[in-house]
């Protein structure tokens, strides 16, 4: 029997200090942690932890303090993945160049959300989303 998949809005909010990049490990950890609780399908749980993991490593890699905040929100046909970091600075999706390790993060975003994903400006920095569908 498939598990049983709530309507209502489901969340999962928590925010680390920018001190080591194990935090993105627990970060995903935790995600599939409470997606399990939710009877979200273990393929989508797979897709939402490459979506946190890419967008959380792109804020190691480039923006280098603050804290880091990441938001899940089941929302019955997708679950939005959203992380929030202090920088002003959009994130640039690069041309793909198959010489150069890295890069790929936004583009792997895009995939897995079809095209469902951005970058908005709020609470003193931005915040990179994505919502990835359930089907």
């Amino acid at each position: 029997m498939a598990p049983m998949m709530t309507t209502h809005r489901e969340e999962l909010r928590q925010t680390w200090p920018m001190s080591s990049k194990v935090v993105v490990g627990i970060a995903r950890d935790l995600a599939a942690h409470r997606m399990g609780t939710w009877g979200v399908p273990q393929k989508v749980i797979d897709d939402v932890l490459v979506v946190v993991s890419e967008a959380m490593t792109n804020v190691f890699k480039h923006v280098k303090k603050g804290p880091v905040k990441l938001h899940l929100a089941h929302q019955g046909d997708a679950v939005l993945a959203e992380i929030w970091d202090c920088s002003p600075i959009a994130p640039t999706l690069r041309p793909i160049d198959p010489d150069t390790e890295g890069g790929m993060g936004l583009h792997i975003i895009a995939g897995l959300t079809e095209n469902r994903c951005g970058h908005r400006w709020d609470s003193g920095g931005k915040t990179v989303y994505g919502f990835i569908p359930i089907p």
